[in-house]
């Protein structure tokens, strides 16, 4: 690639942390980008705690490339498209980490969180996610599958995101059937 610009390509800048599963596919990822392109990519894992502080310290530090879990899917929808919100305080300058702004993705996502119906609130979500699709802010690029196994003697159990379980609350009542 260096040959055919006809100059030498930065290396790209990639930031995650230890913890994620992805800290192994950016590893691998960077020697096949150097293999198959030329191109490096200056990979910095750092454990958790350091990650945070970096990217809240330096909000707007240069990385080309950042690697971080937290984006769905969620037992809520909203837990997934919140982060999108441009005004949402991920970041420390007060706006979310990609620096996206789309004042429609804003203005539905507020209002799906805000509509009791569920068939709009689905509707309000797809519309959402087919503007994600076009504006392409992030790439999903795995998912750590959550799962839950309950027997069937238990009633009324719902998945909660935190992956905690809430026996009893405005939204949950567990409870089992005797033998």
């Amino acid at each position: 690639m260096e040959t055919e610009a006809g100059r030498k390509v930065p290396a790209l800048y990639a930031l995650t942390m230890k913890e994620e599963i992805g800290a192994n596919f950016i590893q691998i990822a960077s020697e096949e980008l150097k293999r198959n392109t030329g191109i490096n990519l200056d990979v910095k894992i750092s454990p958790f705690e350091v990650f945070q502080d970096l990217r809240r310290r330096d909000p707007k530090m240069a990385w080309d490339l950042l690697l971080a879990g937290g984006i769905g899917p969620e037992v809520d929808p909203h837990m997934c498209f919140q982060y999108y919100i441009s005004n949402m305080p991920w970041a420390a300058d007060g706006k979310n980490e990609m620096a996206y702004n789309n004042p429609t993705v804003d203005r539905l996502t507020t209002q799906a969180l805000t509509t009791t119906d569920r068939s709009k609130r689905i509707s309000i979500y797809q519309e959402v996610e087919r503007i994600l699709f076009q504006d392409l802010p992030s790439v999903p690029i795995y998912n750590t599958p959550i799962l839950f196994a309950v027997r069937d003697r238990v009633h009324d159990f719902r998945a909660h995101n935190s992956c905690q379980i809430f026996l009893t609350t405005s939204w949950n009542n567990i409870w089992v059937d005797k033998k």
